[in-house]
């Protein structure tokens, strides 16, 4: 899931992601690691390195004061899930859409797919290592306003639709072929996405995922273009759905005048 970005001579890479990974591919690739060595700066959707950026990301997944209480069978749904997730004290103190994100990210763990294995962990580690500069195409504040909403009727909705998809198996299906796509480097099939995934059937779902996708992935092209406008180069690596379409960080760039190439290895690895 790696493309070649270049303009003025310089190049510079966009590196799509998944926040869950296997142990065995905790440690990125060499041509990765090459990529990541030339750029001046490495680039994620937040700055996880930033001990601001965490403190303000907690509180703003922490429970909202005052907040509605759900629907006493909704709760309870909700508790036999992080029961079934074995989730610790932290992601019951969490407002309920995020404790469903939370667990949705936790469902692959019997089958190996770890969030503790997120590559982008692994990324910053490496950038700072290396002296690098770490910067996050978002902020804190934008990510929580785009993923939750203070609306009960929305969020029991939400609840609800994720609950369901955590109970039927669907989660574990999706992330199970998400993570076979990203091990592949299939980006062809995952650019059908929406065709196939089966979670944008209605009108709610579809505004959800441009909203959530697609919505953010101009300010990131923004970011992007203004770390290279400063005459640096960029490993900028985010997660892989804002890279696919004609509405991906990709297209974007090319819009904005940069010469955009995927970089496609010997039996499809991108890796």
């Amino acid at each position: 899931m790696l493309w070649r970005v270049r303009r003025d001579g310089r190049t510079s890479w966009l590196y799509g992601t998944i926040h869950v990974g296997r142990l065995e591919w905790l440690m990125p690739g060499p041509a990765v690691v090459q990529a990541v060595k030339a750029a001046d700066s490495l680039a994620l959707e937040l700055d996880i390195t930033d001990p601001a950026v965490l403190q303000q990301l907690g509180e703003g997944l922490r429970e909202r004061p005052g907040a509605a209480s759900l629907p006493t069978a909704l709760a309870q749904r909700l508790a036999r899930q992080r029961k079934a997730a074995c989730a610790d004290d932290n992601v019951a103190a969490m407002r309920p859409e995020a404790q469903l994100m939370a667990l949705q990210s936790l469902v692959g763990r019997a089958r190996g797919l770890d969030p503790s294995y997120g590559v982008d962990l692994v990324l910053a580690g490496t950038a700072r290592s290396m002296g690098k500069q770490v910067v996050g195409l978002e902020t804190p504040a934008l990510q929580l306003r785009e993923l939750f909403s203070d609306d009960p009727a929305a969020i029991e909705k939400s609840l609800a639709d994720g609950l369901g998809q955590l109970e039927s198996g669907q989660s574990l299906a999706m992330m199970e072929t998400l993570a076979a796509l990203w091990e592949k480097g299939d980006a062809d099939k995952l650019a059908r996405f929406p065709s196939w995934c089966g979670c944008l059937e209605t009108e709610s779902e579809r505004a959800e995922y441009r909203r959530i996708v697609e919505g953010r992935n101009p300010g990131m092209a923004e970011g992007i273009d203004a770390l290279m406008a400063q005459g640096k180069t960029v490993f900028a690596a985010v997660g892989a759905l804002h890279l696919i379409g004609p509405r991906g960080v990709p297209a974007l760039l090319a819009a904005r005048g940069y010469e955009v190439e995927r970089v496609r290895w010997p039996g499809g690895d991108a890796r």
